[in-house]
């Protein structure tokens, strides 16, 4: 398989303003911090370079909105007429004001995520810290700003499905399925990133499932941490698989250095460690996503 960079996570920050018990921000080891804004500007000159990047996402672990410089990282971005790639950003919605929804819309973000749990009460048992009055206020508001006549940025919620019963999931997407672009179900991981309760994934609403045998992220992915350390995958938010730091040496030197070639052909061979991150992963092995709203991909189609 040939290595071919298409994709790039950049994590602000792995600070969060929640405590979902779901997530491993609330356990991790690693070391909270900010990216540098001068690494940030090095990063997207270069991946402007690379003419096989077709999208990069603004967010690994934490709350990018947490990020002080975070509206200048959009402002930052090339014209959308000069970009070879697609933006997304995700979020928890709780920050969300008018001058952070502003710059996502003048910047033509391509994709805003935000994390959705549940109803009312229901999610802000899973989404600790958040209120679902504010997000819902918030989403509202960034369609008033959008006034019709901006078709960026594209808006998704997501769903991680854990313990909801399937009147509950039903709900959620009855909620709203009309109120933005997608709404996307997706399978809880454990920490050893096997996939859990598809079971309570309902059938009808799987778009896609696609198996292979062997992952195929560090053949086209990169992620960045905010100190510069590159992995190559986005579900290795401990960092245990650090293939260089890009702003030692840049994004393609890193990629194509000799840490990730030794770390494509473990997976290759299919030689991983017992206690390896990646040996019982079922993430990259399995795509399993319900999308149940086709009208954003009609449009960036036109």
């Amino acid at each position: 398989m040939k290595a071919e960079l298409t994709s790039v996570g950049i994590e602000p920050t792995n600070a969060c303003n929640l405590r979902c018990p779901i997530c491993n921000t609330r356990t991790s080891k690693r070391p909270t911090g900010f990216m540098d804004f001068n690494l940030y500007k090095q990063i997207i000159d270069e991946i402007q370079e690379i003419p096989t990047v077709t999208g990069i996402a603004l967010y690994l672990g934490g709350e990018p909105f947490l990020h002080p410089q975070f509206i200048e990282m959009l402002n930052y971005l090339p014209k959308y007429e000069e970009r070879k790639y697609n933006v997304m950003v995700s979020t928890n919605a709780m920050l969300m004001n008018d001058d952070i929804m502003i710059a996502l819309i003048k910047n033509q973000i391509t994709r805003l995520h935000v994390s959705l749990d549940g109803i009312g009460k229901r999610h802000e048992e899973k989404r600790v810290g958040s209120n679902y009055d504010t997000v819902v206020k918030n989403m509202r508001r960034l369609t008033e700003l959008k006034n019709g006549r901006n078709h960026y940025p594209g808006t998704t919620v997501n769903m991680v499905i854990s313990d909801q019963e399937h009147d509950e999931i039903d709900e959620f997407v009855n909620t709203w399925i009309h109120r933005v672009n997608f709404v996307i179900l997706d399978a809880l991981h454990d920490n050893k990133l096997k996939l859990k309760n598809l079971d309570l994934l309902p059938q009808r609403m799987i778009k896609e499932q696609h198996r292979t045998d062997m992952c195929n992220y560090p053949w086209c992915y990169m992620g960045i941490l905010w100190n510069g350390d590159a992995m190559p995958c986005c579900c290795d938010l401990e960092g245990h698989n650090i293939i260089g730091n890009v702003g030692e040496n840049g994004i393609m030197e890193v990629f194509n250095g000799k840490k990730a070639t030794r770390f494509r052909k473990m997976h290759e061979t299919n030689k991983i460690p017992t206690k390896h991150v990646c040996k019982d992963c079922e993430i990259g092995r399995q795509i399993l996503n319900g999308i149940l709203s086709e009208a954003f991909a009609k449009e960036e189609r036109k």
